[in-house]
């Protein structure tokens, strides 16, 4: 982890910071989100096929959402390493 400068401010380490920052910020939000999407969508037999429609939407883009906050921690890992 960085450490704080005289100004308050992060350095050194502050990419690597800000890539498990995005990761947790983003991803435990998604995993409510899409967790209560797929406990509404357990009980579809009971669901207007509209508000299945709108929960697997719901579903698709939290875990499109997910791949990416992944795919951007990797990236900036990499960049870090190289």
């Amino acid at each position: 982890m960085g450490t704080r400068d005289s100004s308050g401010g992060v350095n050194g380490g502050c990419s690597a910071d800000f890539g498990e920052i995005l990761r947790h910020e983003v991803n435990n939000p998604l995993t409510g989100i899409l967790g209560n999407a797929e406990m509404l969508l357990a009980k579809r037999d009971y669901l207007p096929a509209s508000a299945i429609e709108r929960l697997e939407t719901i579903a698709h883009l939290a875990v499109r959402l997910r791949e990416t906050v992944r795919r951007l921690s990797s990236a900036l890992e990499l960049r870090l390493a190289g």
